[in-house]
């Protein structure tokens, strides 16, 4: 898996996601925001402090990063204000990622979502209105992680005033993540047009 610092990675993501501002200028409006996305990372830890995907030895060694399985992890992330689910989703088990290491001190294996609001223009049946506030709520469920039927959620709050997009916050299972201590968000939002707008970070779920 080639190497990249986290810096020069998420460099290339502002440069995607302003592709994107310029050529949804054209679909979406002069007033519209692009749709908030994310590629969001989440690591999960015993109660001992280990790494349960690693323990559990989900990913080969051979392998920097591999698609999951739905027997592995269930995930599904809904929009709060009209109950719709995100369906632009991917998800990947990945390790070695430089900018993994940059963000732990130390590798491990973490849950990597790449998502993005394709129905952002629409809340229930009809359009989004010119201010408001969300959350983004992603779920994630499996007996073969957790050992139990337990879900997991993690929340992105933001505000939405006519083009602009404000990330409020983020909290995993109802505790805060302290987005200013994490190099990923702060690398991602790096930039004088997407200051608090995108929803990436590094987040701990902590397993019982």
């Amino acid at each position: 898996m080639k190497q990249v610092s986290i810096r020069k990675y998420l460099s290339l993501l502002a440069a995607t996601i302003l592709l994107q501002l310029v050529v949804g200028c054209s679909i979406y409006g002069p007033d519209s925001p692009i749709p908030p996305g994310s590629e969001t990372y989440i690591r999960f830890v015993s109660s001992s402090g280990t790494n349960v995907f690693d323990s559990l030895r989900i990913l080969p060694d051979s392998a920097g990063r591999l698609a999951v399985k739905p027997e592995q992890m269930h995930v599904e992330i809904i929009r709060h204000r009209d109950g719709a689910r995100v369906r632009r989703l991917t998800s990947e088990w990945i390790k070695g990622a430089s900018y993994i290491r940059e963000a732990l001190g130390h590798d491990e294996t973490v849950l990597f979502l790449n998502w993005g609001d394709l129905d952002f223009e629409k809340v229930g049946d009809g359009d989004r209105p010119y201010s408001y506030s969300d959350v983004y709520e992603i779920r994630l469920s499996s007996p073969l992680v957790f050992r139990s039927d337990e879900t997991h959620v993690a929340r992105w709050s933001f505000s939405v005033y006519g083009s602009g997009v404000t990330v409020n916050g983020c909290t995993v299972d109802d505790e805060a993540v302290r987005l200013d201590k994490d190099s990923i968000y702060i690398h991602s939002n790096d930039h004088p047009l997407f200051n608090d707008y995108y929803m990436s970070a590094l987040l701990t779920v902590r397993c019982k």
